[in-house]
C-alpha cells in the first residue's frame, strides 16, 4: 500500500506499508529478540509455537543474511513487493536472477565479481563469511528454493495472524504520520522518526555505527516504510538518489528493561583477560593454543573468555586445516557506540 503526499522540493514523497517487509523485520526480532522489548514477549511465544525443523532453517537464513538485513533488501526491488499479498511477494522471489539473489542475501557484503567466480565455480575461499554463508553460495539455486518454502511455511503458520492483527493500526498510523507530515516543514518531520536523525542546512544527517550525510540536492525520492517490529533501530536505505527510512510503530507500552544483548555485550568487555585476548584478535586471527601461549593462560582458560566474547558477537571464528582460528569482528566493535545510544533514545 503506497500513499504519495505532496511533494516537497523536489522529492517524491511516499509512504508505505508492505506486509513483505514487516515479515522479514519480524524475522529479524525472532532471532535477536533482546534487542527489541516491545517485541520479546512475541518472540518468545512464537519460538515456542514453532516446529523445531523450521527454526532450525530459519536460523540458518538469520545467519546468511546478517540478521535478515540482507532480505529487507529484496523488497525493494519492485513496487510488487509493497502489495498485501506476501505469497505473492514470496513466490516473485523465484524470478530473482542466482547472482541478484546471492548479492541480496549477503547484505552486499561481497563484491559482485567474487561472487560471480563462486557461483560459476562452485569454490569459496572468502575467509569473512561464516560456515552458513559459504554453503549457501556454493549451492544458491537449491538454497533458494528451500528458502521460498521455508518463507511460505513461516507465513501461514506464523505471521498471517501478526498481518491479521496490526495491519489496520499500521494502516491508520501511516496514514496519520502522512497527514502529520505535510503539517509540518518535512525536514523538522524527519527528525521526529528517530532521535538520531538531524537535519543540518544542507544535509540530513544520520547517526549509526557511524555518521551518514545526505545532501538534499542528491535526494530526489523519500519513502516513508513502518514496522511494529524495528524498533529501537534507525532503519536506512539509500540508493542513488532514494532515500528509505522506517516509522518505529509502537503496538503497546514499554517497560524500562534493560536489553539483554547490551548488558552481554559490556559485561565482555568488563574483563582486563577479555580485552587482552581482542587486542591480539585486532593484529590478526589466532588459535586458542597460541592465545594461551602469548598470554600465559591455559587453554580452557582462553577457551572460556572466547565462549564469553563469542556470545557478545565480539568474536568469530574459521576453520583453517585442522585449527580453529579466531578474529574479532571490527562491525560490533564499530557498533558498540551506536548500541549504547540505541537504548538511551528509547522512550
Amino acid at each position: 500500500m503506497k500513499i504519495s503526499r505532496v511533494a516537497y522540493r523536489d522529492w517524491q514523497v511516499d509512504f508505505v506499508y508492505a506486509p513483505f517487509f514487516e515479515m522479514f523485520c519480524s524475522l529479524h526480532v525472532l532471532f535477536h529478540a533482546a534487542h527489541h522489548k516491545a517485541r520479546k514477549k512475541w518472540a518468545i511465544e512464537t519460538e515456542k509455537k514453532m516446529d523445531p525443523e523450521l527454526y532450525k532453517r530459519l536460523a540458518f537464513y538469520d545467519i546468511v543474511t546478517e540478521g535478515w538485513m540482507g532480505a529487507m533488501e529484496i523488497s525493494h526491488l519492485d513496487e510488487a513487493y509493497a502489495d498485501f499479498n506476501v505469497l505473492s511477494g514470496i513466490r516473485k522471489i523465484e524470478t530473482i536472477p542466482n547472482l541478484k539473489f546471492a548479492d541480496l542475501m549477503l547484505n552486499r557484503t561481497v563484491a559482485l565479481s567474487d561472487l560471480r567466480k563462486i557461483l560459476v565455480l562452485k569454490k569459496c575461499h572468502i575467509e569473512s563469511l561464516q560456515q552458513e554463508q559459504v554453503e549457501f553460495l556454493l549451492d544458491v539455486e537449491s538454497y533458494k528454493d528451500d528458502f521460498i518454502s521455508a518463507l511460505k511455511a513461516y507465513f501461514y503458520l506464523h505471521f498471517q495472524e501478526v498481518q491479521i492483527e496490526t495491519e489496520a493500526f499500521m494502516i491508520s498510523t501511516l496514514k496519520a504520520h502522512k497527514k502529520l507530515s505535510e503539517s509540518m516543514d518535512f525536514i523538522k518531520y524527519l527528525e521526529l522518526l528517530h532521535p538520531r536523525i538531524e537535519s543540518t542546512p544542507t544535509h540530513l544527517r544520520l547517526h549509526k555505527f557511524k555518521r551518514f550525510d545526505y545532501s538534499y540536492d542528491d535526494i530526489q525520492r523519500v519513502e516513508i516504510g513502518i514496522s511494529t517490529f524495528i524498533d529501537p533501530h534507525l532503519l536506512v536505505g539509500y540508493e542513488m538518489d532514494f532515500l528509505r527510512l522506517t516509522i518505529r510503530a509502537k503496538i503497546e507500552p514499554m517497560d524500562d528493561e534493560v536489553h539483554d544483548d547490551l548488558i552481554i555485550l559490556i559485561k565482555a568487555l568488563g574483563d582486563k583477560t577479555r580485552l587482552k585476548i581482542l587486542k591480539c584478535l585486532y593484529e590478526k586471527p589466532w588459535s586458542t593454543q597460541a592465545l594461551a601461549e602469548q598470554l600465559s593462560i591455559s587453554e580452557a582458560g582462553i577457551s572460556k573468555q572466547l565462549k564469553i566474547l563469542n556470545r557478545a558477537y565480539l568474536v568469530r571464528k574459521i576453520r583453517q586445516g585442522n585449527f580453529i582460528l579466531y578474529y574479532i569482528n571490527t562491525e560490533m566493535i564499530d557498533r558498540i557506540p551506536m548500541n549504547v545510544y540505541q537504548y538511551l533514545d528509547e522512550k
